[in-house]
């Protein structure tokens, strides 16, 4: 029972949050495909920013709860994807690009 409740529960709670944060940058993403107003763009892009700094820090927290190796293995292979296509610089150059400023 302490199990689930030390360890479950978090790793669940930060999953959840995982989610909620990839949902909130699929919204803004279209939010910033959908406007033609630069500061909303704008803002959306700063959602967007918001939600991948907050999930990189999930990330950090749920890191020393993994165990095994294969989930060790899953975890880093998860991680690459939002690295690569959701570095700041691709998300600050496409900013540029919706805003005009490019």
């Amino acid at each position: 029972m302490t199990d689930i409740i030390d360890r479950r529960v978090p790793e669940v709670k930060l999953s959840n949050e995982v989610l909620e944060n990839m949902m909130l940058v699929r919204i803004s993403l279209r939010n910033v495909l959908l406007s033609s107003d630069k500061n909303y763009i704008q803002g959306q892009i700063d959602v967007l920013n918001e939600a991948k700094r907050k999930n990189s820090e999930v990330f950090d927290q749920l890191k020393p709860m993994i165990h095994t190796e294969g989930t060790k293995a899953l975890f880093e292979k998860m991680g690459k994807p939002a690295k690569l296509c959701c570095s700041g610089k691709h998300v600050s150059a496409a900013g540029r690009y919706f805003i005009g400023t490019v």
